[in-house]
């Protein structure tokens, strides 16, 4: 039987694993050939915007958890449920998820980018 915690850590695991979904590697791979990857400010805005979306939704997925106690369906659901809206959130910025995914994967790469994306979320709040 799956206790609380535990299905509190898989839950947190798979949702990071939604944030972090495996682009495609071959214009990662030009970029870098080119130096430091493209990301526009647009771009950048429009991720932290779905970014700050997707830390709101996980929190009220981790409370929601927590209430579920062990109904594996209702879990289940809720899961569902906020795979869905972590995908509009991204949506609703006019990003895909591959393309958010990307942006991501080169904000914890470079440090620079991390910093301005960083001062975007700062501004969100």
């Amino acid at each position: 039987m799956i206790t609380k915690s535990k299905f509190a850590v898989m839950a947190g695991i798979v949702s990071l694993l939604f944030l972090t979904v495996l682009p495609g590697f071959a214009e990662e791979k030009a970029e870098e050939k080119q130096g430091k990857a493209v990301v526009s400010e647009t771009e950048l805005s429009q991720t932290a915007k779905a970014y700050a979306k997707i830390m709101e939704i996980q929190q009220g997925f981790q409370q929601s958890i927590q209430e579920a106690g062990d109904d594996r369906k209702k879990i289940q659901a809720l899961q569902e449920d906020a795979n869905k809206r972590m995908t509009k959130a991204v949506e609703k910025e006019g990003l895909d998820l591959q393309t958010y995914s990307k942006i991501i994967q080169t904000v914890k790469a470079d440090a620079d980018l991390r910093n301005d994306f960083m001062e975007k979320l700062e501004q969100i709040e």
